[in-house]
């Protein structure tokens, strides 16, 4: 990327599925928060 290997996953970069991608039997926020909980353990979760 711009000249850069890439080595592994990062917040400045994201993924766009063809298919559904998402865990249906959770809602939008929750699928959300399964992604980012690896970058930010611990945070409290909030509506």
């Amino acid at each position: 990327m711009n000249g850069r290997r890439i080595e592994k996953p990062g917040l400045n970069r994201g993924m766009m599925f063809q298919d559904c991608g998402l865990f249906l039997w959770m809602s939008t926020g929750e699928n959300i928060m399964l992604a980012l909980e690896p970058y930010f353990p611990g945070t409290e979760k909030r509506a």
